[in-house]
């Protein structure tokens, strides 16, 4: 039997175009590519707006808000409230970045009010709310030795501080003082971001002052801590060569126990000077921690008190413990 010419050639022409294919298919798979795209709404800007990247490449985009704004979360095919958010390229995707605008918030009197640690009537000059204490805590402490509370009063430590590993009672205790609390009704964004000072930052609902994270000298709080009570405050010097004089102040540099365990752990706990509220270690029924906060230690989040939402503060179990990294605010003043 001849060879078939005709067959022979349409063989070698399928061959051929198989071949060919194959290749290309195989190029195909070892060069795939998707496409990001990256959008915003007003109120901030990316660090990209995407682009071509190849299969399985990652990619980290970061959004950041302009002045009065604040970012809220990513929408889209990828939805996060992460920032910045990491994404893999394993598909296109379109993803966009979401901001608030961050209006005054004139804060209630009725919020204000729940300050009860006063020895007067809390009111509204001007641009400003003043709250006046006495720093006297109207809970028990070991620290109401030899005053003229003693009586009722005063408890020895009990060790039930967890923050405690080896309790000292400092030599200042508890004195009636004269403070007052000048802070803005309509707390806002400040470009500045002060730092806190030593001393008062703020004030607690029974009128006790919060300090910051640090102790005295700007020294971590890791020694001054032992010297806590069971509520979590003890008292300063009143000032400078007042070290050894037995009066002092009282005051918290965290989560007040008191207050926690009265109000509840996702309560309102007070204000820092620059108007914004403070609440407790919990948030939607989830511990808070440091980590879930920015830089000042709070967040923009709706609650109870603020159902449009509010920026505030949080204490946490872990340092900074009440405020971060200076005011957000523009803060008042304190005299005492």
């Amino acid at each position: 039997m001849k060879n078939n010419p005709v067959c022979f050639i349409i063989f070698l022409l399928v061959f051929s175009c198989s071949s060919d294919d194959n290749d290309n298919i195989q190029e195909g798979l070892e060069n795939l590519s998707y496409t990001l795209s990256v959008s915003t709404t007003v109120g901030g800007v990316t660090d990209s707006q995407g682009g071509i990247y190849e299969e399985g490449e990652v990619v980290t985009i970061t959004a950041s808000a302009i002045e009065g704004y604040l970012f809220q979360n990513w929408t889209g095919d990828e939805n996060s409230d992460e920032n910045p958010i990491v994404l893999i390229m394993n598909s296109d995707i379109n993803i966009t970045a979401n901001f608030e605008e961050l209006a005054s918030s004139l804060i209630p009197m009725s919020i204000y009010e729940r300050v009860y640690g006063t020895t007067s009537d809390i009111y509204i000059e001007g641009d400003w709310v003043y709250i006046n204490t006495n720093g006297v805590p109207d809970h028990q402490s070991p620290y109401f030795q030899n005053t003229q509370w003693e009586d009722n009063m005063y408890v020895a430590y009990d060790g039930s501080n967890p923050f405690v590993t080896n309790f000292h009672l400092n030599p200042n205790r508890i004195s009636e003082l004269s403070i007052s609390f000048k802070i803005p009704i309509n707390p806002e964004q400040s470009s500045e971001n002060n730092p806190t000072a030593m001393g008062p930052i703020g004030v607690s609902l029974n009128g006790i002052p919060f300090y910051n994270q640090y102790a005295g000298g700007g020294a971590p709080l890791t020694q001054e801590i032992n010297s806590f009570d069971q509520y979590n405050g003890h008292p300063a010097p009143l000032g400078p060569g007042q070290e050894n004089n037995a009066s002092g102040r009282y005051h918290y540099h965290i989560e007040p126990f008191w207050l926690t365990s009265n109000h509840g752990k996702e309560a309102l706990i007070g204000f820092l000077l620059d108007g914004f509220p403070v609440y407790g270690p919990e948030e939607n029924g989830q511990a808070i921690s440091s980590s879930d906060l920015d830089a000042f230690h709070g967040h923009f989040h709706s609650n109870s008190d603020f159902p449009d939402g509010i920026y505030h503060y949080h204490v946490t179990a872990d340092d900074p413990y009440i405020n971060g990294s200076g005011y957000y605010g523009s803060p008042g003043t304190v005299t005492n």
